[in-house]
C-alpha cells in the first residue's frame, strides 16, 4: 500500500491479469506460445496482455516454450540488461563497429601470417605468458612430454599402423577412424617411448577390458618394433 502523497508504481498502467482470456487470444495462446514465447507474443499478438500474465496463463494450461525460444530469449534478456548498466556496446554500435572492421577496413585484410611470425605469437603466448595460465592443469592426467610432437614420433615409429588390427591410417583421415597414442600400462602419467603404441580409434576403445592381458601382448609388440619386425603397409 503506497504512502499517503506517493504515486503508486502502477498508476496508469492497464490491469490485464483480471481481464478474462477469450477463445481468440487462447487460441493464439496455445498456437503460438512454444515457438514465441511471452516476450515475444506480448509485443506482438497479444499486445494487450503483460509478459507475467502470459506466463502464468501458459502454466496452468500446461505450456511450455521450446528450448531455443528460451535460450534466445534469455540472451536477449541479458544483453538488454548488461546495456542498461553499461557492461556491453549497444546492438547498433556493435554493428557499426562490424562494418567498419570488415572487408577492406580491417587492418589484415588481404594479409596473412608467415609461419615464423605464427610460432612467435604462440611462443609469447604459450605457459606462463597466457592470461589465462592456470597453472598447467589443462592436459591434466597427461605430462607435459605427452605432447603432440611427442605421439607424431610414436606414429611415424609404427608406420601409421593400427598394431592392433594392422590398418594403415594416413594423416587426413576422418577423426572417428583416426590413430591414436595408448599406455600400455594404462598409466596416463607413464608417457616413455616403450609404454607407447598406435591403435586406431576403434581398437583403442576395445582394450579397455582385461587389461593384464593386453598390457602383455603390447609389451611383446614393443619388443617385436624393437627388434625391427614392425607391421608395415602392404
Amino acid at each position: 500500500m503506497a504512502k499517503k502523497g506517493n504515486i503508486p508504481w502502477n498508476k496508469g498502467l492497464k490491469n490485464t491479469s483480471s481481464k478474462k482470456w477469450n477463445d481468440k487470444e487462447l487460441k493464439i495462446l496455445n498456437d503460438n506460445y512454444y515457438d514465441m514465447g511471452a516476450v515475444n507474443l506480448s509485443g506482438n499478438l497479444l499486445e494487450n496482455r503483460s509478459i507475467q500474465n502470459i506466463r502464468t496463463k501458459a502454466f496452468k494450461l500446461g505450456l511450455k516454450v521450446s528450448k531455443e525460444t528460451h535460450c534466445k530469449n534469455m540472451s536477449i534478456a541479458r544483453l538488454k540488461r548488461k546495456e542498461k548498466l553499461g557492461y556491453v556496446n549497444s546492438l547498433e554500435a556493435r554493428r557499426k563497429i562490424s562494418i567498419k572492421s570488415s572487408g577492406e577496413n580491417n587492418g589484415m585484410y588481404g594479409k596473412t601470417r608467415t609461419k615464423e611470425v605464427k610460432e612467435k605469437i604462440s611462443e609469447k603466448m604459450s605457459g606462463e605468458n597466457n592470461p589465462r595460465w592456470l597453472g598447467g592443469i589443462a592436459r591434466l592426467p597427461y605430462p607435459f612430454e605427452f605432447n603432440k610432437q611427442l605421439k607424431e614420433k610414436i606414429k611415424q615409429r609404427d608406420n601409421f599402423t593400427c598394431q592392433l588390427c594392422g590398418d594403415f591410417i594416413p594423416k587426413n583421415i576422418s577423426s572417428k577412424e583416426r590413430l591414436v597414442i595408448h599406455h600400455i600400462d594404462y598409466n596416463k602419467k607413464n608417457s616413455s617411448e616403450d609404454n607407447l603404441i598406435t591403435l586406431c580409434n576403434l581398437c583403442n576403445v576395445s582394450v579397455n577390458t582385461k587389461r593384464n592381458e593386453w598390457t602383455k601382448q603390447f609389451k611383446e609388440k614393443i619388443e617385436e618394433i624393437g627388434n625391427g619386425n614392425i607391421q608395415k603397409m602392404e
